[in-house]
């Protein structure tokens, strides 16, 4: 099984799973037959995935988040990146002394 970290709210992330895993059809709009699982046509609009109607507000959240953790993980990546330089000598602790 495989985690993804993501600020998306659980129906969101839900209706994202279902829409990627059973891709809409072309001529087919919300019917079942006994040999394909089809989703009613509103499931494809990313506009009623959100929470209530809010869309600008959970899109929003959502953007708020994603740059949070994408920063986090750049941070992370720049003090391993720093450590292995360190390491290999390629680097002597530059951005130390320019920080004091």
């Amino acid at each position: 099984m495989i985690l993804v970290a993501t600020p998306a709210l659980c129906q969101f992330l839900g209706m994202a799973v279902y829409t990627w895993a059973i891709p809409k059809l072309e001529g087919v709009d919300g019917k079942r037959s006994r040999d394909v699982i089809v989703l009613e046509s509103w499931f494809y609009d990313m506009n009623n995935w959100g929470d209530g109607g809010r869309r600008e507000q959970t899109r929003r959240r959502c953007r708020l988040g994603i740059r949070s953790v994408l920063e986090e993980m750049l941070k992370e990546a720049e003090q391993v990146a720093e450590q292995v330089l360190l390491e290999e000598g390629l680097c002597s602790g530059v951005r130390d002394s320019l920080l004091h």
